[in-house]
């Protein structure tokens, strides 16, 4: 089973919010991803990803985009 949250799950099983038996089963081998604001270095990769899957099903042939657009993606702060 994959589980994903952004909830402090140990705090929420101590104040007696959260199940204590299930976050042990879930905590069996944690797996903890940074979000994408902390890894803007992986905005242009997934820009051409994105632009390659997408521009595929469109029928489209572009290859990238702007380098300013670009830019704005990795100043952006992602929220959420």
């Amino acid at each position: 089973m994959l589980a994903a949250t952004h909830r402090d799950l140990s705090a929420l099983a101590a104040e007696g919010k959260f199940r204590k038996d299930l976050l042990y089963r879930l905590n069996v081998v944690p797996i903890e991803m940074p979000s994408l604001r902390e890894r803007s270095a992986d905005i242009p990769l997934l820009v051409e990803y994105f632009i390659d899957r997408f521009g595929k099903k469109a029928g489209k042939k572009f290859k990238t985009i702007d380098k300013a657009t670009l830019k704005l993606f990795q100043a952006y702060d992602w929220p959420g």
